[in-house]
């Protein structure tokens, strides 16, 4: 799912933005950081392959202060890399015995907030946002509120990147279908 994004998502926004402009992302439900952290990793891999370094801004909030904590230290275990490449831990991570901590090149990049999808306003003019395996916890009618603050969130042409078990069905008015398998979507009016 993530190298779609890589090639149809963030390959576009970064094509698109010049280098004086600010590529803006927010990633709902963030837990403890890591779609955020890997999103951004995609972003500042695209920068360098492109040459050109817009201002990268990631908003990644969640509703739980505990995990907006844990987040925002970005420490991990050496067991959360996994499935990342050995360039990209060495990258983007700092290693003190069994533990990795996210390198400032990408910590700066993402601010980390407490912020309920529901309740409080949406953020806007969004080139992505991100809400992974967050509206499976949420009733249809809350489903149906949250996708569309998630769509009055994006910029015209922006996209919506969604978990595998999650849909639009039935609120997906204005929303173009990149990729259906890996729920990749672009806002398609205003």
């Amino acid at each position: 799912a993530f190298d779609i994004v890589a090639e149809h998502a963030v390959k576009s926004i970064v094509a698109n933005t010049g280098s004086g402009e600010s590529v803006r992302v927010w990633v709902t439900g963030a837990s403890t950081g890591e779609e955020a952290y890997s999103i951004g990793m995609l972003f500042l891999e695209a920068f360098d392959r492109e040459r050109r370094w817009p201002s990268l801004k990631i908003i990644a909030t969640d509703v739980n202060q505990q995990n907006v904590e844990l987040a925002g230290a970005g420490q991990y275990p050496e067991s959360a890399a996994a499935e990342l490449t050995q360039e990209r831990v060495e990258r983007f991570f700092s290693r003190s015995g069994n533990t990795l901590t996210v390198k400032p090149e990408l910590r700066q990049c993402i601010l980390f907030a407490r912020h309920n999808l529901l309740s409080d306003p949406p953020f806007t003019k969004m080139d992505l946002v991100s809400c992974r395996n967050t509206l499976i916890y949420f009733r249809p009618d809350a489903q149906k509120r949250a996708i569309h603050r998630l769509h009055y969130a994006l910029r015209p042409g922006g996209f919506l990147f969604l978990g595998s078990s999650e849909s639009i069905t039935g609120t997906g008015a204005g929303l173009l279908t990149i990729n259906a398998k890996h729920k990749l979507f672009t806002r398609t009016g205003a």
